[in-house]
């Protein structure tokens, strides 16, 4: 997106693009579960059970880790049914529980992850546009990060350095 400002705006016409992006070459692609793919997704579900108090822990964490391993279980995962779920956890990676919104997070690279290694595979050329979507959509997170800042300037769709600088220190 070439823009002057990062307004709410903007930001929801960068997510809408590279989602399209996503689709498209999800659409016509798949996931062959592999053992990373378990190893990242129980470490996710480590991060998120020592961070979270079990009676008020969110279920829903559990579930899609349970629909992730059952939808793998050793066959392809479908283009359609990584978007489905890559939605759902993207709607939850904005959740105003922290510990939700990382798990969340955690569990969308985990399966972006497996894409990437399954289109390295089965689909050079489309993993090679893969990763550049990845480096978009990380970097577009910073964008987002400090232009949600509180102050005069954000709300005007300015980002100043120092809340970049922030923003990019705490998206690693």
């Amino acid at each position: 997106i070439n823009a002057t400002e990062a307004s709410h705006d903007v930001l929801d016409g960068a997510f809408t693009q590279i989602g399209q992006q996503f689709d498209d070459l999800a659409a016509r692609n798949f996931i062959q579960p592999d053992q990373k793919l378990a190893t990242d997704l129980q470490a996710a579900w480590r991060r998120f059970e020592g961070s979270t108090n079990p009676q008020t822990r969110p279920k829903v964490v559990e579930r899609l880790i349970a629909d992730i391993y059952g939808s793998g279980n050793g066959k392809r995962m479908t283009g359609e049914w990584y978007k489905s779920t890559r939605s759902e956890l993207g709607r939850l990676s904005k959740s105003q529980n922290p510990e939700l919104a990382e798990a969340a997070r955690d569990l969308q690279f985990a399966l972006d992850d497996a894409m990437e290694r399954t289109m390295k595979v089965t689909n050079p050329a489309d993993a090679g546009a893969w990763k550049a979507v990845r480096g978009q959509y990380k970097n577009l997170l910073v964008i987002e990060d400090a232009a949600t800042r509180a102050g005069a300037q954000s709300a005007d769709g300015i980002i100043t350095p120092q809340a970049l600088r922030s923003a990019a220190i705490r998206q690693n």
